[in-house]
């Protein structure tokens, strides 16, 4: 038997396109997949990219008419960056610090 809790990262475009690619296949081998999901399976997915017009449209995916796109989840994570910022000064990003926690470089600042 195989894990019984799956969970794939996709990170950058090209992560995006394989959690597309997992998902299609589900969708033509529909009846493997849901037997996997009565057997206790689990998948769980989670896309990071900077882009947020490609984590948009991974929420519209479609396959053969079908829905597979992507739900947005209740916390996400902003990878992308002011232009100018120190190391230290990403450190008190309020969008990372929860993320990042404690570290010698931003106590030291």
């Amino acid at each position: 038997m195989g894990f019984r809790h799956n969970f794939l990262i996709g990170l950058g475009g090209v992560g995006g396109a394989a959690l597309k690619a997992f998902r299609e296949i589900a969708v033509e081998r529909q009846g493997e997949y849901q037997n996997l999901l009565q057997q206790g399976r689990r998948f769980e997915y989670l896309y990071l990219d900077s882009n947020a017009v490609d984590v948009a449209c991974a929420t519209q995916w479609k396959h053969h008419g079908q829905h597979i796109g992507l739900v947005l989840g209740t916390r996400s994570l902003l990878l992308s960056l002011p232009e100018i910022v120190t190391v230290e000064e990403t450190f008190k990003l309020p969008q990372l610090a929860p993320w990042i926690g404690e570290n010698e470089v931003a106590s030291q600042g």
